[in-house]
């Protein structure tokens, strides 16, 4: 399954008894606008989660 244009709209930090834990919001190129906006936050690209 490519990921390429998706996008991450949020980060959660889920601490458990010895590290974090974090969590991601990611949407399809096409539920961006809406998944990001009902987070409230700006959509940033896949590729900067990935390290591309």
């Amino acid at each position: 399954m490519s990921l390429k244009g998706w996008s991450v709209c949020a980060v959660y930090d889920f601490a458990n008894m010895r590290a974090s834990d974090p969590h991601y919001l990611i949407a399809s190129p096409q539920a961006t606008a809406a998944v990001c906006a009902a987070a409230g936050k700006a959509p940033r690209p896949m590729e900067t989660l990935l390290g591309h």
